[in-house]
């Protein structure tokens, strides 16, 4: 560590949260002014809510963000380090943790059934959404997550390395994320991801490696469940509200592929270390 005056840090972390369910809040309500008018059934005001708050959201907390810590957005993208053989590393890795984050969710929603309301929404969601819904579910989520990164990696995790230690600054950016999902049915998936991501950061020093590999990563899960053909049971299938696991040779692939994604990406940095 390298400061102990937690204090001010800590409350900084606070006000940017508050400030976000501020944004998300007055969001909601011009968007409700907007619609009015329309007439539009429930269903649909809860699918423009879930395509539209999230970026608007993340967009306002980023320029507050950017303004209360005098970041540069210029500065976050100097460094881009990427290579071919880390490119195919994330790729890889994307899609070892959509297996075994998938069978995580599986696992926990034993603990944390979902209601059989939350599942029809969700299915109708994922697998009944026409064409046009589709693609722009994809283009949010991409400039969602895009935001995010710049966010929690580019400004929060950026701070924190500045003041504490790795461990610390990694922790504390993980677990300050988790508030701004507010999804316990995908907890430990989400702070993993977090986890992993924050030291891919804190090891290479770019935001658009751990940019990269979150839009590689929810591009993997959008691509499964969108266009992927054939339906594995647990992984890209519809929900139940009794939790369905993964079928056991995906599960293995799901390891043999993150252990090969590591080595891959082990490779790469060696190799910039040299």
């Amino acid at each position: 560590m390298k400061k102990k005056d937690f204090g001010p840090k800590i409350f900084d972390l606070l006000l940017l949260f508050l400030v976000f369910l501020f944004f998300q809040y007055i969001t909601m309500i011009i968007l409700n002014l907007i619609l009015l008018p329309f007439e539009l059934t429930q269903d649909k005001i809860n699918l423009i809510y879930s395509l539209s708050i999230p970026p608007i959201s993340f967009g306002l907390i980023l320029y507050f963000g950017f303004k209360r810590s005098k970041i540069k957005v210029k500065s976050l993208f100097r460094n881009t380090d990427l290579s071919l053989l880390k490119l195919i590393a994330l790729l890889i890795l994307a899609i070892s943790l959509n297996i075994i984050l998938s069978e995580l969710n599986n696992i926990l929603q034993c603990f944390f059934p979902l209601s059989e309301n939350s599942v029809k929404e969700i299915n109708i969601h994922l697998f009944n959404s026409s064409l046009p819904i589709t693609i722009i579910s994809i283009i949010s989520t991409v400039i969602t997550v895009t935001l995010e990164e710049i966010f929690f990696r580019g400004i929060i995790l950026k701070t924190l390395l500045q003041r504490y230690s790795v461990s610390i600054a990694i922790l504390s950016t993980s677990c300050f994320a988790l508030l701004f999902s507010f999804d316990l049915q995908h907890i430990i998936s989400l702070f993993t991801l977090h986890l992993l991501l924050g030291w891919l950061y804190a090891r290479t020093g770019s935001l658009i490696n751990a940019t990269l590999g979150r839009i590689l990563y929810h591009s993997i899960t959008m691509m499964a469940i969108y266009l992927l053909p054939y339906k594995i049971r647990g992984f890209n299938s519809k929900l139940t509200s009794v939790a369905t696991f993964q079928p056991l040779w995906f599960n293995l692939l799901g390891v043999v592929l993150l252990i090969l994604g590591v080595l891959l990406l082990y490779i790469d940095l060696k190799r910039g270390d040299n």
